[in-house]
């Protein structure tokens, strides 16, 4: 992953958490660290190889973090926070990864039209 597409994602996650009304001083580490990975003469998936997260937490704005999250990107391509081990996608990927909705796949287990599971769906067979 180059730079530039890391800082987008940097960025595309700072304005989830702004949407989401979190903490302002996380939206703005993460901007800040957009910022400064979109400034590096080299790639941070060289720095990264060469030196680990260590070099990471090191450049200005940047702490152990924010060095976990950009190198799990750059490992995985994925989003991944210490703060929430869940995988944050950018926009554009939700919506090609999500199947449509249908009334089937939206009515809940307290529908009384709704068949619950079969009764051995959820049993280990040996």
């Amino acid at each position: 992953m180059d730079n530039p597409i890391l800082a987008k994602r940097l960025r595309e996650y700072a304005r989830h958490l702004d949407r989401h009304r979190d903490n302002l001083f996380r939206v703005r580490a993460y901007r800040r660290a957009a910022d400064v990975v979109e400034r590096l003469d080299r790639p941070v998936y060289q720095l990264l190889a060469d030196h680990g997260r260590t070099a990471l937490s090191a450049l200005p704005g940047i702490g152990a973090h924010l060095a976990y999250t950009i190198e799990e990107l750059i490992r995985t391509g994925e989003f991944h926070t210490v703060h929430s081990p869940r995988e944050f996608l950018a926009p554009e990927r939700v919506a090609g990864s999500l199947p449509a909705a249908t009334p089937e796949s939206t009515m809940t287990w307290a529908d009384p039209q709704r068949k619950p599971p079969p009764e051995n769906l959820f049993s280990l067979s040996n």
